[in-house]
């Protein structure tokens, strides 16, 4: 009988260590949240390099800023 108890706690344990925490999985999707702006804010930045100085081209580039404003 001992053995079996044992059996479930070491099963049940070996369960929980895999398991996050909402404030963990919450960090994790923040974090990732961040790096998804910052890539965009680099295509932004590209893409006003790349057409520095015209400002019909410089036109195109505004949908990065908008999808940036939208994540706020």
């Amino acid at each position: 009988m001992r053995k079996l108890i044992s059996i479930f706690f070491v099963l049940a344990m070996s369960g929980f260590v895999g398991c996050t925490t909402g404030a963990e999985r919450a960090a994790e999707a923040d974090a990732d949240f961040k790096e998804e702006r910052l890539k965009i804010l680099k295509k932004y930045q590209d893409c006003v390099e790349e057409h520095h100085g015209d400002a019909k081209k410089l036109q195109s580039c505004e949908h990065y800023l908008k999808a940036i404003d939208a994540m706020k």
